[in-house]
């Protein structure tokens, strides 16, 4: 099919309040919340991310 998508959807929970402060500062790059999502996956998964800094589970 010519618009499936080139990679499976996943799914996470985020609470309410940081998932829109993050689409809404997103959306003020011109990015995805997808696009923020991948970048900030591989600096984790590279250890880039400041050393883990700001990053809880």
């Amino acid at each position: 099919m010519p618009n499936q998508p080139k990679t499976p959807k996943r799914g996470f929970r985020i609470p309410t309040d940081l998932y829109e402060a993050a689409q809404a500062k997103a959306a003020s790059e011109g990015r995805t919340i997808s696009d923020v999502v991948r970048e900030a996956l591989h600096l984790y998964v590279e250890g880039t991310a400041a050393g883990g800094a700001g990053l809880k589970s």
